[in-house]
């Protein structure tokens, strides 16, 4: 059997390479497998983007992966994906866009660990949907969106809100503390080692709602079936890189991924999101 891998490390492009894995260890590979590879003199990390059963009949020699270092899914087949349509859309080196979907202190805290925080984890399949037409939910009446997600999680189980910034997430438990105990929470001023820890409950899903900020739709959602993204015209968020990419440019690559089911809440949209709504065709509802 043989792999194709994107590198973790150093890039120059979005480059794979081909490399071969040993009978022995066919059943522990997956795509979204970390794997120890030989380059030049160096072991270095990759990631499995892809596997194939024959190799094409103009690679010369192939050399063999030397260890798998872990087989948990900490990206999901969805993010490989967008890995690869980011790196060649903003021409970046691909390891840059891999250390955005998986951030260099907490991959450099499960090799520390030698990946045993992640031993006891429950692995989630992948969802395979037809396409959700996404929900445009247009809060015309300007009522409070408190009550609007409060309907939201009585209707709903399984869902990631996603909230601008910390002042929006601050705002909104000052008024709802009982759903604190039920809910995972994340804000931007979390330090490493809380968002580590978040990290790994995401993955476990150890609870069935997420309040976030637009931070989550760099982490592997897979676990949850809805995303509730409320939006707000006034909040310019983009994730630097030497390119900005938006958050809807994301959302629209996740929303093709068929995943998820996606919800807009908002009652001054920007621009950008009319745009973004008339071309992808949302469902429209006002309240």
């Amino acid at each position: 059997m043989y792999i194709k891998a994107i590198p973790i490390d150093i890039s120059f492009w979005n480059e794979t390479l081909t490399y071969y894995v040993k009978d022995n260890q066919k059943k522990y590979i997956n795509i979204w497998s970390i794997v120890s590879i030989p380059i030049n003199h160096s072991i270095c990390s990759w990631i499995v983007s892809e596997i194939m059963n024959n190799k094409n009949s103009f690679e010369l020699e192939i050399k063999s992966i030397i260890e798998i270092q872990c087989s948990f899914p900490l990206l999901s087949y969805y993010q490989i994906v967008l890995i690869q349509n980011l790196s060649s859309r903003y021409f970046l080196p691909i390891h840059k866009v891999v250390n955005f979907f998986l951030p260099k202190f907490i991959l450099n805290r499960l090799e520390k660990n030698s990946f045993q925080d992640i031993l006891e984890l429950s692995i989630t399949n992948e969802k395979n949907n037809n396409r959700i037409t996404p929900i445009f939910i247009h809060n015309i009446n300007y009522n409070k969106f408190e009550d609007i997600i409060i309907q939201i999680i009585w209707d709903f189980n399984d869902t990631v809100f996603i909230f601008p910034d910390d002042f929006y997430i601050d705002s909104f438990f000052s008024k709802n503390k009982q759903l604190e105990n039920n809910s995972i929470i994340y804000k931007n001023s979390y330090t490493y080692s809380k968002k580590y820890k978040l990290f790994l409950e995401i993955l476990s899903k150890k609870k069935n709602i997420l309040f976030w900020t637009r931070k989550i739709l760099q982490y592997n959602l897979v676990a949850y079936k809805k995303l509730v993204y409320i939006e707000d015209s006034m909040v310019k968020y983009n994730y630097n890189q030497f390119e900005k990419y938006s958050n809807f440019e994301l959302l629209k690559w996740i929303i093709n991924s068929r995943q998820f089911e996606v919800y807009f809440i908002s009652s001054v949209p920007s621009t950008e999101f009319f745009y973004l709504s008339k071309q992808d065709k949302f469902n429209y509802k006002s309240i």
